[in-house]
């Protein structure tokens, strides 16, 4: 978990695009959507599989926040509802980010959080 956090943290991370760059992976599309190529940003934002995770974390602060979160790019929304609480947004992000890694290297589908 420590090495998991560390490469997170550092961006480090080996997405699908830079292991097919260097020949480890026979394709640079995305592991869970296999839709677009796997970059830092497709993996931990645009990937419609990720997003569903995101929506259902936005349904859960949506219950107990008010205005409700857009269905569309959460990080600006976090950032404004959580001047007060200005470590909130990152550990949510962190949160989700981590679930997302760990299902790629744990070889396994991501499913939205209930």
């Amino acid at each position: 978990m420590k090495t998991s956090l560390f490469k997170f943290l550092y961006r480090i991370v080996p997405t699908e695009k830079f292991l097919h760059t260097v020949g480890i992976s026979d394709s640079p599309n995305c592991f869970f959507c296999n839709g677009e190529t796997e970059t830092l940003v497709h993996l931990f934002w645009h990937c419609p599989k990720v997003q569903l995770v995101w929506q259902t974390i936005i349904g859960v602060l949506n219950e107990i926040l008010t205005p409700p979160a857009p269905s569309s790019d959460p990080e600006p929304w976090m950032i404004h509802n959580f001047k007060n609480h200005k470590s909130l947004p990152t550990n949510v992000a962190v949160i989700v980010k981590m679930y997302t890694f760990s299902c790629k290297y744990s070889d396994q589908k991501l499913n939205a959080i209930t």
